[in-house]
């Protein structure tokens, strides 16, 4: 009987225990994570990631292993204003040969947001796609966060469709549109240390899937996208070496002078095209 109530005074202190480990955050959905290499401590860094009601503002939040709040940091997303206009013509005896008339036209808008890296470390032999939002060692050597964010342009767009077939011209539409032109990194003051503007004819856009890859301690930036003749193709940029637990010092240091230059972090090494 003595044991069976040692035992059940331990259980009871074991579920105390776990009470008391208990905390509540408030406002939090979902918690990620810097990854160990690319941090400058070489730990992991808790964080989470809310957006404002407008999407305007990302907010990431630092904390603790504990789940303290440690601090804050505010990406402001930009705002970029476009406009449509779609018109038809008539829809008369079979065919769409009528007055012009207005589909729908308006305006909206686009907010730019951080680009997210999955991580292929085929070093390790291993495709892990653990996601990147922010780093410490990346981009440079220091102790603050970079992170990438789209270069976006507000171009002309127009098309021209013949919907029956009769040689006419019966479906039309124009406007302005947000266009990825580049990335470039920013650092966690706001400052733009480098833009990426891609070579002529190639498009992109997250969705297209964005890597960082670990090959013979390189590292590269996978850019997916289309080429000019609108054929899949994959832009490469060459970063550096990568050392964790401090950072490269050699990282973006092209001339060998121990400084490292802010506009030579990331060089573009090629495009590779094919289906």
């Amino acid at each position: 009987m003595k044991k069976v109530f040692v035992m059940l005074f331990l259980a009871a202190g074991a579920s105390v225990a776990m009470a008391q480990s208990q905390k509540v955050i408030s406002g939090v959905s979902s918690f990620t994570a810097t990854l160990p290499e690319f941090s400058y401590d070489g730990k992991a860094q808790i964080f989470t990631r809310e957006k404002s009601d407008q999407g305007t503002v990302q907010k990431i939040t630092f904390y603790s292993n504990d789940f303290t709040k440690q601090g804050e940091l505010t990406i402001n997303q930009e705002e970029y204003e476009y406009n449509y206009k779609n018109e038809e013509r008539a829809w008369v005896d079979g065919k769409y040969t009528g007055d012009w008339q207005v589909v729908n036209e308006g305006k909206d808008k686009h907010y730019s947001d951080i680009i997210s890296l999955d991580l292929e470390d085929f070093d390790q032999s291993c495709n892990d796609f653990r996601q990147i939002y922010i780093s410490q060692t990346i981009f440079n050597s220091d102790d603050k966060y970079e992170y990438l964010m789209p270069v976006i342009s507000i171009v002309n767009d127009s098309f021209e469709e013949d919907r029956d077939g009769d040689g006419v011209i019966d479906y039309r539409g124009s406007g302005t549109t947000p266009k990825m032109t580049g990335i470039k990194v920013v650092s966690e003051s706001g400052e733009v240390l480098q833009t990426i503007n891609f070579p002529d004819g190639f498009t992109s856009s997250p969705s297209k899937g964005y890597d960082l890859m670990k090959i013979n301690n390189k590292l590269y930036l996978r850019i997916g996208g289309n080429d000019a003749d609108n054929s899949r193709a994959t832009l490469l940029c060459s970063i550096g070496t990568a050392e964790s637990g401090g950072g490269d010092k050699t990282r973006g240091d092209v001339n060998g002078d121990g400084v490292v230059n802010a506009a030579d972090v990331v060089k573009v090494v090629d495009i590779i095209s094919g289906n």
